[in-house]
């Protein structure tokens, strides 16, 4: 914790160590599981001892590497470009505050021995083969895949476009299950165009009529088609509805489902809610039963 830090005041003696561009110049306190990493430069013989010092609690903490008996190691090739990632950073950062013609040539020349992009340098690919000949510029249309699982709707619905082009390599898992359903929700009978009717609708009190309330579910009908595809097996579905003087729906629950699914029940009971029907000429509340009967 910052309030607990593992090593504070801490120093490095490099001794007869020749190191330069050491990175970072003042160096922080070390925190749990935090670590704090030097990175440096050296020239000449690798020999002499590093002698690290600190106050670890409320004691003096000291620790020496003896340079020599250190030997290279190929995982740490990496070492070198994060001393100039870092090195670069410090420098941009003081460009921010105060630009300076020495530190931008500095950070140039750090990117170009590196390989590194900086603010003032940037990759740039170089093909020796000329493909347009003639000067005229050809579009292709590339077909990136979708990452698994993804819907093709992320791309805005022009995704069937998009896979109907592209080759059948390019084609993510997320893509073939889509088209799957959609070729099986083409199919007579299939899920997604299951056939239903509606069957009889029973007014049990209320001032709307048996034929007022059918005319308004027909219209409204295929509002709940997709929530209906959403059952396994379906055979025949009862609703309930309490519908207010004004027409608006008070209340509306399934009290029949063959398939109890209850993600379905939900779904119709979503859909249903905001149906408007005509206004009761008695002024009465009007409670009904819909039977929707399920084809195979």
């Amino acid at each position: 914790m910052i309030q607990s830090p593992v090593l504070t005041n801490i120093e490095i003696d490099f001794g007869t160590f020749q190191v330069y561009d050491v990175e970072p110049p003042s160096i922080p306190d070390v925190l749990a599981e935090r670590p704090v990493i030097v990175f440096g430069k050296w020239r000449g013989r690798p020999q002499g001892r590093i002698t690290l010092k600190g106050v670890t609690g409320d004691e003096p903490y000291t620790d020496t590497i003896d340079v020599k008996s250190v030997k290279p190691a190929k995982e740490n090739s990496a070492l070198r470009y994060l001393w100039a990632r870092h090195r670069i950073a410090l420098l941009s950062d003081y460009n921010k505050l105060r630009p300076d013609d020495e530190r931008i040539q500095e950070v140039t020349s750090l990117g170009l021995a590196y390989n590194l992009l900086t603010a003032y340098t940037s990759f740039i690919a170089v093909d020796t083969e000329v493909r347009n000949k003639d000067g005229q510029v050809t579009t292709v249309r590339q077909p990136l895949p979708l990452p698994e699982g993804v819907s093709d709707y992320a791309v805005g619905g022009v995704a069937k476009e998009s896979l109907a082009s592209a080759p059948s390599l390019m084609r993510t898992q997320a893509g073939k299950d889509e088209k799957k359903r959609e070729e099986e929700s083409d199919k007579p009978g299939s899920k997604g165009q299951r056939e239903f009717k509606i069957g009889e609708v029973a007014v049990s009190r209320g001032g709307l009529s048996k034929t007022a309330i059918q005319k308004t579910i027909e219209q409204h009908i295929d509002e709940i088609r997709a929530c209906i595809a959403k059952c396994d097996r379906q055979d025949k579905l009862v609703i309930q509805l309490i519908i207010r003087p004004n027409g608006t729906i008070k209340m509306v629950k399934v009290i029949r489902n063959e398939s109890q699914n209850t993600d379905a029940e939900q779904c119709i009971i979503r859909q249903i809610k905001p149906w408007k029907f005509p206004v009761s000429p008695a002024g009465r509340e009007t409670e009904a039963t819909i039977h929707l009967v399920m084809g195979t």
